[in-house]
């Protein structure tokens, strides 16, 4: 389950939504191919392809499981959200990396 804390006022709540899938699925292409989702900007609305830095906050249980992120923007927030969440589930160097059985009990949470 994913859900959002704190997210920017210029996304509406569908942009919102697809970050956090985006997150998610990176999460488990991270889990199945050991590697961050690379999605296609195109396939994506122009807001998601903004410029934008972003910090991916992994939390279990309300405690933090992972959180990593860019202070500064360097690629499509779309693309930042992906490689930030696969980073904060498996390199994230305070925790071990996720595992396919506590895949479903996670909550992670986009920053931006």
């Amino acid at each position: 389950m994913c859900s959002t804390e704190t997210i920017g006022n210029t996304l509406n709540p569908s942009e919102r939504q697809i970050l956090l899938k985006l997150a998610h699925d990176s999460i488990r292409h991270g889990l199945e191919q050991n590697s961050p989702l690379h999605p296609d900007g195109k396939d994506y609305p122009e807001s998601l392809q903004v410029t934008r830095a972003v910090f991916v906050t992994l939390q279990r249980h309300g405690k933090l499981r992972g959180c990593i992120g860019h202070l500064e923007a360097i690629q499509p927030l779309l693309q930042d959200v992906c490689e930030n969440a696969y980073s904060a589930a498996f390199r994230d160097p305070r925790f071990s990396p996720w595992v396919r059985m506590n895949w479903r009990i996670w909550i992670c949470t986009s920053r931006y």
